[in-house]
């Protein structure tokens, strides 16, 4: 069977950090019976390298058998995934992004279970034995690394839908004015609304800030589409994601992905030792910054002092 690309919302099969993903033909490999009261691992598709790194990060920090579904490998997957859950009685099922925690949901009937690497994680249905790390950095962290970073960027654009952002936009208003930002917002609802709201945009501010939005970002298409606009109009972009560092972005603050990974761990830990949870959805614990110093150059940046010893990654 043939691996396709699985996304993180009703929209996000065309996600945009989805084209680093290479997909290829993978096989289900034989492991030993699950026993109660253990992990139970369920992936959207191990083809995705963030997906894959999560699960590995989750296997290293914690001590007891586990088993591995892969769902990228289709129908058989999911038949094992029901069969598994049914007879096995997992302590605690470990999903990696949306796909794998809709289908556990399915057949869980009360179970408990954690979810990583999952956009816009306030929309899933959740349930009292929901428990989860979040995909996405904070605005306050994001804002704050970017103020560290670019001091003399004032003024930030933000294109996002409603139906997916709202949250989102809300906690960066307050953030925003925290920090000194003025932030000048742009909904839409379709690609149409995103190339008219685009130029305007961009000429009344001093760069972009991409957020995770299935509309804005909605394929590869629209991606180049911004790329292309901001460079003609050398504004530079803000992004969440370090795959658009290698599209041209001047900084991306992400989220380390291995990190959420021993996060989901010590979370399943917890939970499996019956002890007492504060937040049942934490925040990321890290982060990666990368620094495109070809593009700051052209765009004659000014780089605050001592803020390239927070950069993880730098591209010449």
């Amino acid at each position: 069977m043939t691996a396709t690309p699985r996304g993180d919302s009703p929209r996000a099969v065309r996600a945009p950090w989805l084209l680093a993903a290479v997909l290829v033909l993978a096989s289900m490999r034989a492991l030993p019976a699950l026993a109660a009261g253990n992990f139970l691992i369920v992936n959207s598709d191990t083809t995705v390298e963030k997906y894959r790194a999560s699960q590995a990060a989750f296997l290293e920090t914690v001590g007891i058998p586990t088993r591995e579904i892969d769902l990228g490998e289709g129908a058989a997957a999911e038949r094992q995934l029901r069969t598994l859950v049914r007879d096995a009685d997992p302590g605690v099922i470990y999903c990696v992004g949306t796909r794998a925690y809709m289908s556990a949901l399915e057949v869980a009937r009360g179970r408990k279970i954690v979810v990583s690497s999952a956009l816009n994680w306030e929309r899933l249905p959740v349930t009292r034995t929901t428990y989860g790390i979040a995909s996405e950095l904070s605005p306050t962290m994001q804002l704050t690394t970017i103020r560290y970073m670019f001091p003399n960027l004032h003024r930030l654009g933000i294109l996002y839908s409603r139906e997916f952002q709202s949250e989102t936009v809300r906690e960066a208003k307050v953030a925003a004015a925290q920090l000194g930002f003025e932030l000048e917002f742009r909904s839409t609802q379709s690609q149409v609304d995103v190339e008219r709201a685009l130029r305007p945009l961009l000429e009344s501010v001093d760069a972009l800030w991409l957020i995770p939005d299935p509309v804005v970002l909605e394929n590869l298409e629209a991606v180049h589409r911004i790329f292309e606009q901001c460079d003609r109009l050398k504004k530079p972009i803000l992004a969440y994601e370090s795959v658009y560092a290698r599209e041209g972005a001047v900084l991306t603050v992400a989220p380390d992905v291995p990190t959420i990974g021993r996060q989901a761990a010590r979370l399943a830990e917890q939970i499996l030792g019956g002890q007492s949870i504060g937040r049942r959805f934490q925040a990321p614990a890290g982060s990666e910054v990368i620094l495109n110093l070809r593009k700051v150059r052209e765009y004659g940046l000014v780089i605050g002092d001592g803020a390239l010893e927070s950069v993880n990654r730098i591209i010449e």
